[in-house]
């Protein structure tokens, strides 16, 4: 078993693949490398893209390469010396890589007797290739080189390694695991939502079923938003824009732009967020301190310009639904605000199912000293509120540039894999840019602080981490079939019609299988398409008015009376329960 640092191991394994793919093929124009979440990426320019079905090509020649036990090594050279090489190896990105190094000496991983070179930022230590014989890839997909949309588009290689055998295997089952939990695979089988890439990249289509799930979700946000006082406004989805600020965007969201005035100077954009949309409503009437918090909520599409290899199905679209509440209040409501908004996150994460999450807090790096006075406040704001409610509440560096400060729930799903889920955005600044006030009870004017609150982010985002935490078998209250009557024969088929009837009047939604298949054919189908309840009948349910019930991923619980069935449905229904109430 290898010692090293799994950092630097994944870094090797990197740069070994990045050998496999050279000796297989010599078009390959090498780009960057890094590690991901779980492993190691390479970013390479081919003149034909490869597909996924040339991954074990390249991981035997891996492997073939570990095997040969090659040393590894990092060597400082003359940077023109380097230069030189990769030109005459016609590498352009390394090329590219060196020309922004302003060192004379550079750093130059060597594999073998100089078998293979290639630039690296990672100081790794002479070792072996043959501590990378327990290496995998994983996926390829699409990266522009820097990251930089208007650069060429390079493939992404991706892969794991692990310093033993046992540690990838279990790996490797985990990964199965999340495949088939995977709600781009699993939506699609249960016949939850669609794309049609002539339509569009992103852009989903909803299925009945899938819809049925996005409205019962909504339904519960909805009745969230009115718990917590704010009145339900529409916005429009186009606003204007100023040319100047178009011109800034990146060519492709300046598609989402469109002189549709008579005034050609004017230029319509759509909408990205809502916040502004309802910060202008605000501001169409002068308010006093009597009218705050002032509380309006909306749910509704947004369009986002999303690169083509961030896009992730429903966790990351480029339409999405949001619902969104913005606070305008005053200092002293702030406490208040944010108890009741993060209590009421909190509470919705669990009611989806969700009792393993954290919440955190961030803070802009860089603060004036009023502002840091202000977010001092906050921080102990949290902290009270974290002991009153027993809710973990911890600090986090921002990765990105941050300006206000933000409160973040992320639920672990039942794989532990961390989903975004809420939010919780304190505008300072944006009251002053915006130029709104009130009228405080001293007669004077006074600048309000203003929130931005989602709590599910996005219903797709919700929707996908829904599918995989409970394999596709959703709880009762948020299940567009939550029953299917199954006729043992022929001869039940009218009691099984019967049944089905009594069941949807009830509020039960209900279906019968007819089809003139096996009884063992038609449980199967059920158990695919993740039906709850599978309501068997046969000569002798008929003759006693009952019905035998099997559950889904539970078995066969006997013969029961219908009442008492639909009754114990509906109170798993409307209790919103995440387990059947009948085991």
């Amino acid at each position: 078993m290898s010692t090293i640092d799994i950092s630097t191991l994944r870094h090797a394994a990197a740069h070994l693949l990045a050998m496999a793919v050279s000796e297989l093929h010599k078009d390959a124009k090498l780009g960057e490398n890094g590690l991901s979440e779980n492993g190691f990426y390479y970013d390479v320019e081919f003149d034909t893209p490869i597909s996924l079905d040339e991954l074990p090509a390249i991981q035997s020649k891996m492997l073939e390469l570990a095997r040969a036990n090659l040393k590894m090594a990092v060597k400082t050279v003359v940077r023109d010396d380097a230069l030189q090489y990769f030109t005459e190896k016609e590498q352009p990105y390394k090329r590219e890589i060196l020309d922004e190094i302003t060192t004379k000496k550079v750093d130059v991983l060597v594999i073998g007797e100089d078998a293979f070179k290639d630039t690296t930022k990672f100081p790794l230590p002479i070792m072996s290739t043959a501590v990378l014989e327990n290496a995998a890839l994983l996926d390829v997909s699409g990266a522009y080189w820097k990251g930089d949309d208007k650069r060429s588009m390079l493939t992404r290689i991706s892969g794991v390694c692990f310093p033993s055998a046992q540690e990838l295997l279990d790996f490797q089952e985990f990964q199965a695991e999340l495949l088939r939990r995977d709600h781009r695979v699993m939506g699609k089988k249960l016949g939850f939502f669609s794309v049609d890439p002539e339509v569009g990249t992103g852009l989903i289509f909803w299925n009945p079923r899938g819809r049925f799930v996005r409205d019962a979700v909504a339904g519960l946000i909805k009745l969230k938003i009115r718990q917590l006082g704010a009145e339900f406004v529409e916005t429009p989805l186009l606003a204007q824009a100023e040319q100047e600020y178009l011109e800034t965007q990146p060519q492709s969201e300046k598609l989402l732009a469109k002189n549709v005035s008579d005034d050609a100077e004017k230029w319509y954009a759509v909408r990205q967020q809502f916040i502004g949309a309802h910060l202008r409503m605000f501001s169409w009437k002068e308010h006093s301190y009597r009218d705050l918090p002032w509380k309006v909520g909306e749910i509704g599409k947004l369009l986002r310009y999303e690169k083509i290899s961030e896009l992730e199905g429903l966790h990351r679209a480029r339409e999405f639904t949001q619902d969104t509440i913005t606070t305008v209040c005053a200092r002293e409501h702030l406490e208040k605000e944010i108890e009741s908004q993060l209590v009421e996150i909190v509470r919705f994460a669990r009611e989806l199912g969700f009792f393993d999450f954290e919440v955190q807090y961030r803070l802009p790096p860089q603060v004036t000293a009023a502002q840091k006075n202000e977010f001092a406040q906050l921080v102990l704001l949290l902290r009270s509120i974290s002991k009153k409610h027993t809710i973990s509440i911890s600090e986090e560096i921002p990765e990105h540039k941050l300006t206000e400060p933000e409160i973040i729930l992320t639920v672990k799903d039942s794989l532990k894999q961390k989903r975004r889920l809420s939010k919780i955005q304190i505008f300072y600044t944006l009251p002053v840019e915006q130029q709104i006030s009130y009228m405080g009870s001293d007669g004077e004017s006074h600048v309000p602080l203003v929130m931005r609150t989602t709590l599910s982010g996005s219903l797709e985002r919700v929707i996908a981490t829904l599918i995989e935490h409970y394999a596709g078998l959703l709880p009762l209250w948020m299940t567009y079939e939550h029953a299917r009557v199954i006729p043992v024969t022929s001869k039940q088929e009218l009691y099984a019609e019967k049944v089905a009837k009594y069941l949807n009047e009830r509020g039960i939604h209900a279906t019968t299988d007819l089809d003139p298949e096996p009884l063992e054919g038609k449980i199967k189908q059920a158990e695919e398409e993740k039906i709850p309840y599978m309501l068997i009948v046969g000569e002798k349910e008929q003759n006693t008015n009952a019905i035998s019930v099997r559950i889904q991923g539970k078995g066969d619980i006997g013969l029961l009376d219908i009442e008492s069935f639909i009754k114990d449905l509906q109170n798993e229904v409307v209790t919103k329960s995440i387990k059947s109430q009948l085991v």
